[in-house]
Parts: structure tokens; C-alpha cells; sequence
């Protein structure tokens, strides 16, 4: 045995997105292969879960995630394969998943989710024109 013969593994996984759990619900849902989630305006609050495809040593693996378009770095998340949200902006949103392997390499595999966000009714552009038409009858 010579220790300047071990080499750190280069393999990959893969990242797959497997459930979201919604706030007040008991169940998780599940997304797998699934190239959208459509989150409605009133389950903005929410948990998205995911995982590394790499069966040895799969404890080892930790993982990072962001909203693309952000300014915000990386979050990283350890072991834990899920990323909580609250309040989830609207519109239309990227998340994006890197992991490393079972030897804690991190890896080029980041993987997106697209996120199609509902907004609230005040939020949309028909509240603010009514709003705005409520401001312009009060001044009057």
C-alpha cells in the first residue's frame, strides 16, 4: 500500500429533483423528471428536495444551491438535499443544484429547475392599475 497512489474519485452524479413539500402539507410530492413545477400564489412557502446519484459513500456528498439571477452566492447546504423557500418571489425562476461526489469533490453538474411562480393578485399588473385608478378618483 503506498498512500501517493490513492486517487480522489472524478466520477460526476448526477442530480435529479425528486419532491417539494408545500407548507401545511404532510406529504411530499413528487417532481422526478418533471422539467417545471407550477407553484400557485398561495403555496409560495415550500421545500424542494434533490439528490446526488452516486451509491458509494452517498452520506459523504454535500450540496449547494441559488436562484439564478440572484446576487446571492451559493448556499451551501452540507448533507442536507433540499432547499426552503418562503415567500418565493413570482415569476418565472431558475434553481440550480451542484453537489460533489462521494469523495467531496465538488463537480461540474449543476442542474436547473425551472420555477413558474403565480402571483398574487396584487402583485399582478391589474391591481396596480386599479390602484392607480383608486388614487386618480380620490384626487378627483
Amino acid at each position: 500500500f503506498h498512500p501517493s497512489e490513492m486517487r480522489m474519485s472524478q466520477y460526476c452524479p448526477k442530480i435529479v429533483f425528486t419532491g417539494v413539500k408545500f407548507q401545511g402539507d404532510d406529504e411530499i410530492h413528487p417532481i422526478l423528471n418533471k422539467p417545471l413545477l407550477e407553484v400557485a400564489a398561495d403555496r409560495r412557502n415550500l421545500t424542494i428536495y434533490f439528490a446526488a446519484l452516486d451509491y458509494s459513500d452517498n452520506y459523504r456528498i454535500r450540496y449547494a444551491y441559488k436562484i439564478e439571477g440572484d446576487d446571492g452566492d451559493w448556499n451551501f447546504v452540507g448533507e442536507a438535499h433540499s432547499a426552503s423557500f418562503n415567500h418565493l418571489p413570482p415569476g418565472r425562476l431558475r434553481l440550480l443544484v451542484k453537489s460533489t461526489n462521494a469523495d467531496g469533490v465538488w463537480m461540474d453538474n449543476i442542474t436547473v429547475l425551472e420555477i413558474d411562480s403565480k402571483p398574487t393578485f396584487w402583485e399582478t399588473i391589474w391591481a396596480k392599475i386599479l390602484m392607480l385608478l383608486v388614487i386618480l378618483a380620490i384626487i378627483g
